[in-house]
């Protein structure tokens, strides 16, 4: 009786998380397609200064915003018994390290001036220092959503507030305000979003908090912090490096050479991935790290067979996809974006490997992790950018994500992982998106010599590319393409 009821449970959890993953996916397409197409026009609009200027401040603010508060949204996902009082202790915690952060960056606001050399920053980062606040009080209710995998209503309120920021940058941009066109579309939506989640989450903070659960609350923070600031380092060292040594034109031309890679990565992986640390922290392995780590190689199998073959395809098109979407203006960006698709079809399955440390209940372990990784991130790519300038900045970045080798060590030594499972559950994936991107690729070229139109070209290539992937799946690895198949049709169960 018990082990029916667990299967029961497992059966339960699979679909929900499942529908959760398709309701990201979908709302993750939905999102590039409205930014892609919004950047069509802000490209001819505002000038790469400007997008380097908004680059830089959500660099800064990017780093305070999500360091402050992963470890309070962790804590939330993974107490087993979640009482009000303990909503309420870790809300008046993250809104006084909000209060704290905010107070911070707006008074260094100037250092980050000066050391980017870049005009009219330090106003900037001062108002999208109010990012924190908003951070600060939508964090409860972002968990909450987040650990009952309520993902459809965290992808319809992102999905509304896309088309109202995209809409309200363009407004503003026409209007002639520059690179404060995209800060004030920002802010204003995140604040909206921010409300839509409380009101969602069906929580309102009380007063009483709990003392037992603060140390509970603590440790996951203290651990997060510091590996957050690390993590965010690591991640972000190509904007980091490029901001510092080329200034904001430079950068601006990479935000745009890393847009769509990394929309790929936010709107479609990250989310994805979001979701296997609720997943895994729902199950009870008892120790049975094996078994913890195998779930995760299952879940990673369909982030790859999401985001490799977009990954792929996207660098085989880069070129005909910059020309036609941007201009000839920002040519300069094609061999930088073809080399960050390979750093991020790297980075969409290897970052969620977190959720093993996270669910096996080891959170200490990441700052350690990150923090040998810090140092020679930083110097591969700035001697690949003092070497190569944007592409060498783009190619240092691709080194720095193959350090997550390391990652995947501890876990093995940890959790005595295999990781001849992980590369065979990845296999499917990575043979039948080199099979899309070569199609897609060589169809590109024939198009071109034939004189047919960019628009046809890339659309019968995109279609030529998933039809490859699609049958190399069926030919050579079909119980990988009847699993997922079968994954698809529990989306809508019942």
């Amino acid at each position: 009786m018990k082990d029916s009821r667990t299967n029961r449970n497992n059966d339960q959890l699979r679909r929900k998380s499942t529908r959760g993953a398709s309701y990201q996916v979908i709302g993750g397409f939905w999102q590039i397609c409205l930014r892609v197409g919004a950047s069509v026009m802000l490209a001819r609009i505002l000038t790469p200064e400007d997008f380097g200027i908004m680059g830089m401040v959500l660099l800064v603010t990017g780093l305070f915003s999500q360091v402050g508060f992963n470890g309070y949204t962790s804590a939330i996902i993974a107490k087993q018994d979640l009482a009000r009082k303990d909503l309420n202790t870790a809300f008046w915690l993250s809104v006084a390290t909000g209060l704290l952060l905010f107070l911070i960056l707006f008074l260094l606001a100037p250092f980050f001036e000066h050391i980017f050399n870049a005009p009219g920053l330090s106003s900037a980062i001062q108002a999208g220092a109010l990012i924190i606040l908003l951070v600060a009080i939508g964090t409860v209710s972002t968990a909450r959503l987040t650990k009952d995998l309520r993902f459809g209503t965290i992808t319809i309120i992102s999905a509304i507030g896309v088309i109202m920021e995209m809409s309200l940058a363009i407004w503003f941009a026409f209007s002639g305000h520059g690179y404060w066109s995209l800060v004030w579309a920002w802010l204003i939506v995140e604040t909206i979003m921010m409300l839509a989640k409380l009101l969602c989450a069906k929580w309102l903070p009380g007063i009483q908090t709990s003392k037992d659960n603060l140390k509970f609350i603590l440790r996951y923070f203290s651990s997060q912090f510091s590996n957050s600031i690390l993590v965010y380092l690591v991640m972000n060292v190509d904007r980091v490096v490029i901001s510092w040594m080329l200034g904001p034109n430079a950068f601006g031309l990479y935000t745009f050479a890393i847009r769509l890679p990394s929309l790929i990565f936010a709107r479609f992986a990250s989310p994805v991935s979001g979701i296997i640390f609720p997943m895994l922290s729902k199950k009870n392995y008892s120790g049975n790290n094996a078994r913890l780590f195998e779930d995760y190689s299952n879940a990673a199998r369909y982030l790859a067979l999401i985001s490799f073959p977009l990954l792929t395809g996207l660098a085989a098109l880069a070129e005909p996809l910059v020309l036609l979407l941007w201009g000839e203006q920002w040519r300069a960006i094609i061999i930088p974006m073809q080399i960050l698709c390979a750093a991020y079809a790297v980075s969409c399955v290897a970052s969620s490997v977190s959720a093993v440390f996270l669910a096996g209940h080891r959170p200490e372990i990441l700052p350690k992790v990150t923090l040998i990784k810090l140092p020679l991130s930083y110097i591969f790519v700035t001697l690949s950018c003092l070497l190569w300038g944007l592409n060498g900045a783009a190619f240092g970045y691709f080194l720095r994500v193959l350090l997550i080798g390391f990652d995947y060590f501890v876990v093995k030594r940890l959790f005595g992982a295999s990781f001849k499972y992980l590369l065979k559950q990845l296999l499917p994936a990575a043979i039948a998106s080199l099979s899309c991107g070569l199609t897609a690729l060589c169809f590109m070229a024939g198009t071109n010599a034939l004189g047919i139109s960019k628009i046809y070209g890339i659309t019968l290539s995109i279609i030529l590319g998933a039809a490859s992937f699609l049958i190399t799946l069926r030919l050579f690895f079909k119980p990988v393409l009847d699993e997922a198949s079968s994954m698809a049709k529990t989306v809508m169960a019942r």
